[in-house]
């Protein structure tokens, strides 16, 4: 039981170590203002979290 555990706590560190790895790329690959991603990235954030608290 703790080996699953810990073969998902150490899965968890691989995906968010490959995502803050991947945000360099993504940021040279966005090419919108700073002004429109600050408000998407609001939206999507917004729907998530309405998400995470109705479902």
């Amino acid at each position: 039981m703790q080996n699953d555990n810990y073969l998902k706590n150490y899965l968890h560190l691989h995906l968010i170590v490959f995502i803050w790895g991947f945000t360099a790329v993504l940021g040279k690959l966005i090419s919108l203002q700073a002004l429109d991603l600050v408000w998407y990235r609001m939206l999507f954030a917004s729907i998530f979290i309405w998400g995470f608290f109705n479902l």
